[in-house]
């Protein structure tokens, strides 16, 4: 048993990981017509992310969450709508 509970540990750690890659790169791209998904389950996800217990994983949802409320480099804005999902899923 506990070496399937190891390799189960060390699955959910790339599971993790992809995750956390694939939200930043995604985030990094602002898609169009993912704002649904954004604001019924990615926050959700990102959150959960945050509470890995790899240092880089939580680094990445970080930013994600940062890139998910704040719009625009330039003249750089935050999303009332956005803002609130995230604290919504914090409760």
């Amino acid at each position: 048993m506990k070496n399937k509970d190891k390799n189960l540990e060390e699955i959910m750690t790339w599971v993790e990981w992809i995750l956390s890659y694939s939200r930043l790169w995604i985030a990094n791209r602002s898609i169009e017509g993912l704002d649904g998904f954004w604001l019924s389950q990615g926050v959700a996800l990102t959150l959960n992310l945050m509470q890995s217990s790899k240092e880089d994983v939580q680094e990445r949802a970080t930013i994600v969450l940062g890139t998910f409320v704040v719009i625009g480099n330039e003249n750089a804005r935050v999303d009332g709508g956005r803002a609130e999902a995230a604290m919504k899923a914090l409760r």
